[in-house]
């Protein structure tokens, strides 16, 4: 095990400045560490690591919830065909009369040929 030598509420404080400074613009990155790491005693190589780690997280969790957002996705469209085939099957099964008797020839027909539409 290493030895920690920043508290993670420091780590945090850090990263927050280095977001606000390079949001106000006018300063490089490198620029930017070293002006933090001058204000909090920290290296610049120190906080240029931690910058990079928070931004490879920050990337893995959009990557993450994109995936969780595609599998929704997918599962909605298999719902919404199952419920297609089921509504397509009550439309059919309506064209039988209540007595059982089977409509006209054309009429079936019709049925199955926008039913192939679809």
């Amino acid at each position: 095990m290493y030895n920690v030598k920043y508290d993670q509420q420091t780590r945090e404080r850090a990263l927050r400045l280095d977001h606000e400074a390079l949001g106000e613009g006018g300063t490089s990155k490198a620029g930017t560490c070293r002006k933090i790491g001058a204000m909090l005693d920290i290296n610049p190589a120190t906080l240029h690591n931690w910058i990079r780690r928070a931004e490879n997280k920050a990337q893995a969790d959009k990557t993450a919830s994109e995936a969780d957002k595609d599998a929704e996705r997918a599962q909605l469209r298999r719902e919404n065909a199952i419920e297609g085939s089921r509504r397509a099957l009550d439309v059919g099964l309506r064209l039988f009369r209540p007595s059982g008797s089977r409509p006209h020839t054309h009429i079936v027909v019709d049925f199955l040929h926008v039913q192939r539409r679809l």
